[in-house]
């Protein structure tokens, strides 16, 4: 999993002694995982599950701040209408520090105070 200010490996909330390395959501088994990766990478995941040392969970639910959102990722929580695109969401930007000021285009702004 590569987002930014989010770590892909996380404790485990059961086991404190444990970690739990997060993978990317485009992967749906371990298999298709395994698949994708290099075969010296492959080889030392299958060793280590097959002694026990790791186990593979699916899924898990990550809380992503909204510092690790894209623009468009954080318009689409308030804006979740399917029909309008992602390049549609947004006319322009600028963030001075923390805060962002947007200029929607006009077909969205019913959304200008949500």
């Amino acid at each position: 999993l590569k987002r930014p200010n989010v770590n892909p490996v996380q404790v485990s909330e059961h086991a404190p002694d444990r970690r739990i390395l997060l993978i990317s959501v485009e992967y749906t088994s371990l298999s298709e995982l395994l698949s994708a990766m290099p075969v010296e990478s492959t080889s030392i995941i299958k060793d280590a599950i097959d002694t026990s040392e790791v186990e593979v969970i699916q899924p898990y639910e990550v809380n992503v701040p909204y510092d690790a959102l894209t623009m468009q990722e954080c318009l689409r929580q308030i804006i979740p209408l399917a029909e309008v695109k992602d390049d549609d969401l947004q006319g322009s930007f600028e963030l001075v520090g923390r805060v962002a000021h947007v200029n929607l285009r006009d077909a969205l702004l019913p959304y200008k105070r949500a």
